[in-house]
Formats: C-alpha cells, sequence, structure tokens
C-alpha cells in the first residue's frame, strides 16, 4: 500500500472509531459520566493504534496523531458551531489522551511479534493508567469546571408549591435554600434529582435548610407535567414552579442548575450541569455546611 492510501485510511479509521464512540456514547449512560466517557473513547483509541500499528508511516508519534485526526476534525466542527463537547478544556485532554493511547497501541503493536507478553502489558499499562487518571482527575476537574461562588442579591421571586401554596423569597430569609432547577424533559435531570434528594435527606428535619425542586416551565413543562413526572420518579424533594423567566434572572443558563441562597437571600453558589463523576452530594453539603456556618 502506497504511504499516502495508508495516511488516508488511517484518518477514516479514526472517523470510524468515533461513529463507533458516538454509538456507545448516545446509546449507553456513558454521556452522564466523563469519567467512563474518557476511559471508553481512550480505549477504542488504543484498539485503533493495534489496528493500524504495523503500516506506514514509521514514526508512532505521527501514526498515532493520524488515527486521532480522523476522530478530532469532525468533533471540532462541531464544537466551534456549538453543537457538541463545550468545556474546551475537556476537549483538550480529551484528543491528548486519546493520542497518548493510539501511540501505546501503535507500540504494542509493532512489538507484538517479537514479545507479545510485553506488548500485551504495553497496551494494558495505557489502558490501566487511563483508568486510574479518570477517576482521580475528573471529579476535581468537573467539580472546578460546573461550580462558581458569587456573592450577589437574589432577584425578588415567588414559587408554587404543588398544593397551590405560593412562596415568596421574603419569606425563605434566615435560612439557607437549595433550589434544583429541572425540566421533565432533562434526562441529566433524572440523574442529578436522585443524588440531590440524599442530600436533602440530610437536612429535611431541620429548620435552617430549605430544598426545592423547581420547575420553570421550560421546553413547554407545565405543573400537571412535572408533578406526573415527580410521581413517577417517586422524588422525595419537595416540589415547586415559577416562570422561565424567573429562572434566568437567577442565573439559570441550562438544565439542570442548582443554585444556593445564604440566610440574607444572596446567591452563594451555581452548579450548572451534570457529571456522573462529580461528588455532587458531598460537595453541596460541603456548601450548605459553609453558607450555615457563615451566617453565625
Amino acid at each position: 500500500m502506497s504511504p499516502l492510501k495508508s495516511v488516508l485510511l488511517d484518518v477514516v479509521t479514526g472517523f470510524l472509531g468515533l461513529v463507533l464512540f458516538m454509538v456507545l456514547v448516545f446509546g449507553t449512560n456513558i454521556k452522564f459520566d466523563l469519567r467512563w466517557f474518557f476511559i471508553v473513547g481512550g480505549s477504542i483509541c488504543a484498539a485503533l493504534g493495534f489496528l493500524r500499528g504495523k503500516s506506514a508511516p514509521q514514526e508512532a508519534w505521527l501514526k498515532s496523531a493520524l488515527l486521532i485526526l480522523g476522530m478530532a476534525v469532525p468533533v471540532l466542527i462541531l464544537s466551534l458551531m456549538g453543537q457538541a463537547l463545550g468545556a474546551k478544556l475537556v476537549l483538550v485532554i480529551f484528543f491528548a489522551a486519546s493520542v497518548l493511547l493510539a501511540f501505546a497501541g501503535v507500540k504494542a503493536r509493532r512489538s507484538w511479534t517479537q514479545d507479545k507478553r510485553m506488548a500485551g502489558f504495553k497496551f494494558l499499562l495505557g489502558i490501566a493508567v487511563l483508568v486510574v487518571a479518570s477517576f482521580l482527575v475528573m471529579p476535581p476537574l468537573m467539580a472546578r469546571l460546573s461550580g462558581k461562588h458569587v456573592n450577589t442579591p437574589a432577584p425578588e421571586f415567588l414559587l408554587t408549591t404543588e398544593d397551590g401554596r405560593v412562596v415568596h423569597s421574603s419569606d425563605m430569609r434566615g435560612k439557607v435554600v437549595v433550589l434544583a432547577f429541572w425540566a421533565t424533559w432533562c434526562e441529566p435531570c433524572w440523574q442529578e434529582l436522585p443524588r440531590v434528594e440524599k442530600v436533602y435527606a440530610s437536612y429535611r428535619n431541620s429548620g435552617d435548610v430549605l430544598f426545592w425542586a423547581v420547575d420553570a416551565h421550560a421546553g413547554g413543562d407545565t405543573d400537571e407535567k412535572a408533578q406526573a413526572f415527580a410521581r413517577k420518579m417517586r422524588l422525595a424533594l419537595p416540589v415547586a414552579f415559577t416562570e422561565n423567566a424567573t429562572a434566568v434572572r437567577m442565573g439559570v443558563d441550562g438544565y439542570p442548575t442548582l443554585v444556593l441562597l445564604d440566610d440574607s437571600g444572596r446567591i452563594r453558589f451555581i452548579h450548572e450541569g451534570y457529571d456522573g463523576s462529580e461528588r455532587i452530594e458531598s460537595d453541596l453539603a460541603k456548601e450548605i455546611s459553609t453558607a450555615l456556618k457563615d451566617r453565625m
């Protein structure tokens, strides 16, 4: 095979690897957990490197880069269009790790005929390093990217409870308030709310902390639809409703979003999106604890 044909085949192979990866991502819960997103994606890259490792070009790094090029270009284009991975830092880390894993696969393939045991060790070592790094790095990284500390006054707002009672923001002064904004059509919300519920269970008998799972009528949601969905989920969190304009004024750009108010009615913490790698329970409990200490 000519070098040019080999290069083109590397790029096409990388693209096919991307297609396989996307099928797995959107067909499973991988999309909700960046640890497994990295592990599965990196493993595919290592396999591609092993598959194409013996062909030209001979430079292992160039071979690895060509394979990842087939995966990277479509994703980068979609990202620039706002259609794919929005976190640029995560995107950079993902492709850097992909090149390293493809390189490990290429090196393993090229040493396979000389020493299968050593080649297998190199391949598995790359995967093992990826797994350990994903579980160590992703949780703090995503917590840093998703959460932000602020100190701004919350706008006046109204919540309507399931029984029709209207609660004004001024009624909640003197308490730390956690508002979990969600929508019935939001798949990440389905993943996040049960985890927020675990934190709520620790404070449900406390007179100092209030929790509300707030449906803001986004995307055509109604009170009835949200109530039915909450019952289907067997959600123990108190459910309330407000208008989308209120959510926007609170700093909600998408769903799910957690907003924490201190006892004086100021917004102290906003957490956007959801990823299963985060330690949501402990991180949210820590923010509540800090807000409670600050009022003393």
